[in-house]
């Protein structure tokens, strides 16, 4: 099942959700907790104790590494590891004995021993704790497994998280971001001359470990699907396919020029009728489309010569903000084609060229909370081509000769 996130901002909330893990806790469980100072974990554990009927007072283990509280439904066994200065040290808290007494294990992880407690002591439940500073402080966010979230039932007023990692190696800019709902944990943008294949693992591995995770954290994986450098298409798109295979989680195919589009500051878009996002198609064409502030997509992605696309715009006759490395690079020669209708045009500057991860994450994160079971078992994307390779149109054009 995919993982579900919910974000909490009150104490109150912290402590309801502890209420319902409790409930659902059995013996051996273990809870991995991970979060800055002040994230909340020790909230959580006293909330989760008192569930259980512990009337012992809890507080953090941080200096003792471990406090084991019982009288309670269950014993539990809190314990902190960041401080563990060697993997070795693990053996010496016999968390394993714990278990196998029955007893609840609530593991704030970290620091080397975090990957061998990962390995050690997987249990049926998962709680994860962290910091966020963004816009406003979320006390905790907890990573829930299906049946608690059942018993959670929808939480009303909340937006639901999902970590995302985002792939775009369509244009000559090759990026990779990782985000979580609305908040940017880590991106890295790199101008890549035909080098793709070569730059974009080392950029995941970096972009995941920035962003303070491991693989197994990510929910989903989009990827720009074009239309663009076919190389650097198929590149992105096999790279995300392998991931979301490996990792059984859902693959999210975003248009590029979509992407384009969701990187324009609302303050800008409002100012025109029409948008029109532009990637360099090569071979002096352009791949393009059309999008309205009112009804979103007009006109589907299509390539073709510049005067095709001014056609467009005049047969539109609205203000068309234009988008797009190929836009900017071409704005002399669109303004002199439009002639007496380029009153209505304007132009983005240089941080709208090319589409660029962050903003393929955001729309995948929206789009994988409704993919269905079938899209989670298979994941696949299919490149957006628009035409024939040129070594298709090439061995076409020899045959016929």
């Amino acid at each position: 099942m995919m993982k579900s996130t919910l974000s909490v901002t009150t104490v109150d909330d912290t402590t309801r959700i502890a209420r319902v893990i409790a409930a659902e806790l059995r013996p051996r469980d273990v809870l991995l907790l991970t979060g800055d100072l002040g994230a909340g974990k020790t909230t959580f554990t006293k909330a989760l104790c008192a569930a259980l009927g512990i009337t012992e007072t809890v507080t953090s283990p941080t200096f003792s590494l471990v406090h084991e509280y019982v009288g309670g439904r269950l014993t539990v066994v809190h314990c902190d590891l960041y401080r563990l200065e060697r993997t070795g040290e693990l053996d010496d808290l016999a968390l394993d004995d714990a278990r196998r007494r029955g007893a609840v294990l609530v593991v704030e992880w970290g620091g080397p021993g975090a990957g061998r407690v990962r390995r050690c002591l997987g249990g049926r439940l998962r709680t994860r704790c962290r910091r966020c500073t963004h816009r406003h402080r979320v006390v905790a966010r907890f990573e829930l497994g299906g049946q608690i979230r059942s018993a959670l039932g929808p939480p009303a007023g909340r937006y639901p998280h999902m970590i995302v990692l985002g792939i775009d190696t369509a244009t000559t800019m090759v990026s990779v971001a990782v985000v979580d709902g609305a908040t940017v944990l880590a991106s890295s943008e790199l101008r890549s001359d035909r080098r793709h294949a070569e730059d974009l693992t080392p950029m995941i591995d970096f972009v995941v470990k920035r962003a303070g995770l491991s693989f197994a954290d990510l929910d989903a994986v989009a990827v720009d699907v074009g239309p663009g450098l076919f190389t650097g298409m198929r590149v992105g798109i096999a790279s995300a396919q392998a991931l979301a295979f490996a990792l059984s989680i859902p693959l999210v195919g975003v248009d590029g020029l979509e992407a384009l589009v969701a990187a324009i500051p609302g303050a800008v878009a409002e100012q025109a009728e029409v948008i029109v996002p532009t990637i360099d198609a090569r071979r002096r064409e352009v791949a393009w489309a059309m999008h309205s502030n009112v009804s979103g997509r007009v006109l589907a992605p299509r390539v073709g010569g510049l005067d095709d696309l001014l056609a467009g715009v005049r047969e539109r006759g609205q203000h068309c903000l234009f988008v797009g490395d190929f836009a900017r690079r071409h704005r002399d020669d669109i303004v002199a084609g439009l002639g007496p209708h380029s009153w209505n045009v304007s132009f983005g500057d240089e941080t709208l060229d090319w589409p660029i991860a962050r903003h393929v994450a955001f729309i995948g994160h929206d789009r994988a909370l409704h993919l269905d079971g079938g899209a989670r078992r298979a994941p696949r994307a299919e490149a957006l081509y628009l035409r024939e390779a040129d070594a298709e149109i090439n061995w076409t054009t020899r045959s016929s000769a």
